[in-house]
C-alpha cells in the first residue's frame, strides 16, 4: 500500500513540475485600440493615456510595432520582444528635433515589461530619468499600461485602459 501511495504522490508531483515549467503564454497586443477611462481593477497612480486616444499595435515573435498619433503627428515605436536595445525617435514638441531614446523590452510571464533610461535637463541640471511600463490583457480582454520610474517628481505613477476595436 505504501508503495501505491509513493507512486501516486511522485506522478501528482511530476505533473505539476511540468505544469509550473510551461512559460505563461504570452498576448498578442495586435489590432486597433481605444481609451477606456473607466477606472481599472487594482490601477496604481491615476488614470492616463500614455498611447493616446487610440493606437494600432502589429506584434510578431520579434517586434511589438505601436502606430500612434501624438503632437498631432504619427509616431511609430518598434520594441525588440528579446530584450535587446529598440530605438525610439520620440517627439519633444513644436520646433524641437526628435529625440533618440533606447528601450529594452522582454517578458515577465504574460507581461512585457518595457525600460526606458533617458537623461532629461530639469533647471539646468541633468538629471537621469527611467521608466517602468508594464503591459498586459486582463481577464476583460482590456489591455492595461501601468507606467512607475523614477525620480517621482518627473515620472507620474499611472495606469492607462484600452479595449480592442471590434471588426
Amino acid at each position: 500500500m505504501r508503495f501505491i501511495t509513493l507512486i501516486l504522490v511522485l506522478t501528482v508531483a511530476g505533473l505539476q513540475a511540468q505544469q509550473a515549467e510551461k512559460p505563461a503564454p504570452r498576448p498578442d497586443f495586435s489590432g486597433q485600440w481605444v481609451l477606456d477611462l473607466q477606472p481599472a481593477p487594482g490601477a496604481k497612480g491615476s488614470p492616463g493615456a500614455m498611447l493616446g486616444g487610440s493606437f494600432t499595435a502589429k506584434q510578431d515573435a520579434k517586434v511589438l510595432t505601436l502606430t500612434i498619433e501624438a503632437y498631432g503627428r504619427t509616431v511609430v515605436a518598434a520594441y525588440n520582444l528579446d530584450g535587446s536595445d529598440s530605438k525610439l525617435m520620440s517627439p519633444t514638441g513644436p520646433g524641437q528635433p526628435d529625440e533618440a531614446i533606447i528601450s529594452h523590452a522582454t517578458w515577465e510571464g504574460d507581461r512585457l515589461v518595457i525600460k526606458t533610461t533617458t537623461i532629461e535637463t530639469v533647471e539646468g541640471k541633468s538629471v537621469e530619468m527611467t521608466t517602468r511600463r508594464v503591459m498586459w490583457i486582463d481577464s476583460r480582454g482590456v489591455l492595461l499600461l501601468e507606467r512607475t520610474g523614477t525620480p517621482l517628481s518627473m515620472v507620474t505613477p499611472s495606469t492607462s485602459a484600452y479595449r480592442r476595436v471590434k471588426k
